[in-house]
């Protein structure tokens, strides 16, 4: 058996179905809208700058750090449109900032080995990578200097 509202054709019944599919779209669109903000928020800077550090360990927190800085910048029309943002702006000057140290402790506790190439450390993807966020517009190997 139907439930009332699907073979009911009184208008109120019409102005319910629309209000709670208003209200569902709302939730949804306001959900979409925050994952952004989680990706910023869910940011543990020591998570990256701790731990083995081998070459295959400073790859993955590397290539880590890329994406979340990608994420975020594909998430706004332009670079322009990202500086304009505050939080975002201040979000990837943090990471730059941890991206730097993680290539300082990897530097000091591996040296060329970070050059070698193995399954887990890749060092074309890592470049690739790389030149992806730069061709965006975002250079993290300057650190707290990112945006100049």
């Amino acid at each position: 058996m139907l439930p009332p509202f699907v073979y009911n054709k009184n208008s109120e019944t019409k102005y319910m179905i629309r209000i709670n599919i208003i209200i569902f779209l709302s939730f949804f669109i306001l959900r979409c809208a925050n994952k952004d903000d989680n990706t910023m928020s869910n940011f543990d800077a020591k998570y990256f700058t701790s731990g083995e550090l081998d070459p295959c360990d400073c790859n993955t927190k590397s290539v880590d750090l890329i994406n979340r800085s990608i994420k975020i910048r594909k998430s706004f029309s332009s670079i322009k449109e990202l500086k304009s943002n505050k939080k975002a702006k201040q979000h990837i000057t943090k990471i730059a900032k941890v991206y730097v140290q993680l290539a300082e402790q990897c530097f000091g506790k591996n040296a060329t080995k970070l050059f070698t190439p193995s399954d887990c450390n890749d060092v074309k993807y890592l470049e690739q990578k790389q030149n992806e966020l730069f061709t965006l517009g975002i250079r993290l190997n300057q650190g707290s200097k990112v945006w100049k």
